[in-house]
């Protein structure tokens, strides 16, 4: 019989993303009413989305900790503050010179990219692209 780590209990797991999606569901009318109107609705979507794209690595990290994903959480979480809770506080970006003034179609845009970058990065990291570095020089006869 197979000793099971404590950490990774179906119970605990389920438990965790439960938690997860329960958050996410109740975050979306947040995002959708409570940002900034400096913001579309699409672009409060998007940042929605992809703050759950990018919590993603992390809640797997938690419900599986020997999960070789630190990296690739400690940037999802960075992206998450950076980005995706932008909706919330930026109302204008003030410059030496003046208030930058940023289509719309620009913002949405970051927002989607920024989205795409954790999962890009998870993907990366999982499909070995990481592992597959060339070796040293041969030496020179």
């Amino acid at each position: 019989m197979a000793v099971q780590d404590a950490g990774t209990k179906p119970g605990r797991i389920s438990a965790i993303y439960g938690v997860y999606g329960l958050l996410l569901i109740g975050s979306l009318p947040i995002f959708l009413f409570f940002a900034t109107d400096r913001f579309t609705l699409l672009a409060r979507l998007l940042a929605w989305i992809g703050l759950s794209l990018s919590l993603l690595p992390s809640v797997v990290l938690l419900a599986r900790p020997r999960s070789p994903m630190n990296s690739i959480a400690a940037v999802g979480l960075v992206i998450a503050v950076f980005y995706h809770l932008a909706v919330f506080h930026e109302t204008r970006l003030p410059l030496r010179w003046g208030d930058a003034r940023i289509s719309d179609t620009s913002v949405e845009l970051a927002i989607l990219l920024a989205a795409l970058a954790t999962p890009a990065l998870w993907g990366a990291g999982t499909s070995g692209a990481a592992r597959h570095r060339p070796g040293p020089p041969p030496p020179a006869s």
